[in-house]
């Protein structure tokens, strides 16, 4: 193995964990998302449907 293989290998390695880590917190926020909106969604049934402040 040369050290232009190893050099790229090494790369691509970090590029695919920076992937992989990007793709979970874009993951997980959209699932924090999702729980807020259904909450949201359980709140307006509870209070059924009704706008106060």
């Amino acid at each position: 193995m040369s050290w232009s293989t190893a050099t790229l290998f090494v790369l691509a390695l970090f590029g695919f964990a920076g992937l992989c880590i990007t793709l979970s917190v874009i993951f997980l926020r959209q699932v924090l998302d999702l729980i807020k909106a259904w909450r949201n969604v359980r709140k307006a049934i509870r209070d059924g449907g009704r706008r106060g402040g």
